[in-house]
């Protein structure tokens, strides 16, 4: 486990701590941290996991029983306690605060660290981020996450069974790679007005960071048409091209094909 810290200025409210896995669905944590220090100088603590043969290490669940990533710790040392605790139940030995899964951890920031940052603009703005943070975490995460499954299996097979697993397995993959034609296509179709994130027209909102997850994973695998769906496309390299994003992804390895196997 290495650790890095975000050296700005800003103190007004806690220091967070993000407990990061590398290759994981922790980096759209790291990356919304990354902006959030960039746009209003708050400082925040990264310690960085490293997969054992693909796996999170034990020491993650000394932090939390599910021993996943990503996990939010939030000092207790300012006296604001109650303000910064969501979950009462969720604390650490020395009564630091504990966030998980990415969507509360996500929400905690913007509430409590980020102001309007990442607010929608309008009501119906606001309706679209909602919607598809839900789409992000319970529709195109679940697919993405039952290809890439298959796919490892077939993959990552011991020699002497690969041509059995490769013959079971991938026509499945194949199969499986077709539920990823509506999701797609649906947000093509809401970045076909010209907005620039699902967030918002112009402006990040919380649905971006969540969604960046499960693309990253479709651009790495190749599993995204870029012709197909170029909009969409483009939205992945907006993402990549910013700042904080890129930061992010220079503190730790980020391989979504292997997972550091």
């Amino acid at each position: 486990m290495t650790e890095t810290t975000q050296d700005v200025s800003r103190k007004a409210a806690p220091a967070p701590t993000l407990h990061h896995l590398t290759s994981s669905q922790s980096l759209r944590i790291l990356w919304a941290l990354e902006e959030l220090a960039q746009a209003t100088s708050q400082p925040f603590t990264v310690k960085v996991y490293q997969r054992i043969k693909g796996r999170a290490p034990p020491e993650l669940q000394q932090i939390f029983p599910l021993g996943k990533s990503p996990i939010l710790e939030i000092p207790s040392s300012l006296g604001e306690t109650a303000e910064y605790r969501p979950i009462p139940f969720l604390t650490t030995a020395n009564n630091s605060t504990i966030v998980a899964e990415s969507r509360l951890i996500l929400h905690f920031l913007s509430d409590h660290y980020a102001g309007d940052l990442w607010r929608a603009s309008s009501a119906d703005e606001q309706l679209t981020d909602t919607f598809f943070q839900e789409f992000a975490t319970c529709t195109l995460a679940p697919t993405m996450d039952r290809i890439v499954t298959f796919d490892l299996i077939a993959s990552n097979a011991p020699l002497p069974a690969r041509p059995l697993t490769w013959a079971v397995f991938t026509p499945l993959v194949r199969m499986f790679l077709k539920d990823l034609a509506a999701p797609f296509a649906l947000m093509e179709q809401t970045l076909a007005s010209g907005r620039a994130w699902f967030g918002g027209e112009e402006k990040l909102g919380l649905s971006d960071f969540l969604l960046s997850w499960p693309m990253d994973v479709a651009m790495q695998r190749g599993y995204l048409d870029s012709r197909k769906y170029p909009r969409l496309a483009e939205w992945v390299e907006r993402v990549h091209s910013r700042e904080a994003y890129r930061r992010a992804v220079k503190r730790a390895s980020y391989d979504l094909v292997k997972y550091d196997l």
